[in-house]
């Protein structure tokens, strides 16, 4: 037996769907989805939002944290080695840090 639809209500829904992702942003599509969905078929939906962020925004964060201890490391690190070394000390250890944070970002 096949459920009818209330329109306006599953208008509401969806409307209600779209602006909480326009607030919350894509890392939720996924869940924002599966609740509209289980709307729509008359299920309670089950809460997800308390659920440990996305894997994206874990990596969102940990590249902003390599990204500042590299510059946090990084003027140190230029200043005693262009005392000691001069240009060239410079440029290996600026190079150790880029080579650092681009083999983390592509592993992620």
């Amino acid at each position: 037996m096949e459920k009818l639809v209330d329109t306006h209500e599953l208008e509401r829904e969806l409307r209600a769907t779209l602006s909480a992702q326009r607030e919350i942003g894509p890392n939720y599509d996924h869940q924002l989805i599966e609740n509209f969905m289980q709307k729509v078929h008359g299920q309670a939906p089950i809460p997800s939002f308390n659920q440990t962020p996305s894997a994206s925004v874990v990596a969102v964060g940990l590249r902003l944290a390599l990204a500042i201890l590299s510059l946090i490391f990084l003027i140190p690190l230029a200043a005693i080695t262009t005392a000691n070394s001069g240009l060239a000390g410079l440029v290996v250890v600026g190079l150790v840090v880029l080579g650092v944070n681009i083999a983390f970002n592509r592993g992620h």
